[in-house]
C-alpha cells in the first residue's frame, strides 16, 4: 500500500484475526443451524436434524477441518498489523460469496423443504465444529504480542 494512505489501512494483529476467522465461521453457523431448525420444525420434519448431524460432522472431519487449519496457519505467517480483509486470500472470500449466493438460490428453488432444512443445518453444524481450529489457535497465541 502507498505510505501516503497506509495510516487509513485497518491493520489488525494476528490474534485478532484469528478470533475474527473463528467468530466468522461460528456465527455463520450459528445462522444456518438456526435457519435450518426453523425450516425443519415448520414442516414437522425434526428427526432429521439427527441427519444432519451426521453429514454436518462429515463434512466437517473431511473438509472444513483441512480448510480451518490452513486458514489458521496462513494467519500465523502475517506481520502484524496486516489489514483485517486479508483474514482470507481473494479466493476464499470469492467461494464464500458464491456460497452465499449458492444459499440464496437454494432456498428459493422449489426443493422439499426437509430436504432444505437438513442440509442448511448440516453446513452449519460443520462451520460452527471447524471453527474449533480458529478458537484454539486464538486461546493459544500470546496475548502480549497483540498490536492493535
Amino acid at each position: 500500500m502507498h505510505e501516503r494512505f497506509s495510516h487509513f489501512k485497518p491493520g489488525v494483529g494476528k490474534r485478532t484475526h484469528l478470533a475474527s476467522t473463528a467468530l466468522l465461521w461460528t456465527v455463520a453457523g450459528a445462522i444456518l443451524m438456526v435457519r435450518g431448525w426453523m425450516i425443519l420444525s415448520e414442516a414437522g420434519f425434526l428427526w432429521c436434524l439427527v441427519v444432519a448431524l451426521g453429514f454436518g460432522l462429515l463434512k466437517s472431519t473431511i473438509l472444513l477441518d483441512r480448510v480451518a487449519r490452513r486458514a489458521v496457519t496462513r494467519i500465523q505467517r502475517f506481520g502484524e498489523r496486516t489489514c483485517i480483509g486479508a483474514v482470507y486470500s481473494w479466493k476464499t472470500w470469492a467461494l464464500v460469496l458464491a456460497m452465499i449466493c449458492m444459499g440464496i438460490i437454494v432456498r428459493r428453488v422449489s426443493l422439499p423443504p426437509p430436504l432444505v432444512g437438513t442440509v442448511v443445518f448440516a453446513i452449519g453444524f460443520s462451520l460452527l465444529l471447524s471453527s474449533r481450529h480458529g478458537w484454539s489457535a486464538w486461546r493459544d497465541y500470546p496475548e502480549k504480542t497483540e498490536i492493535i
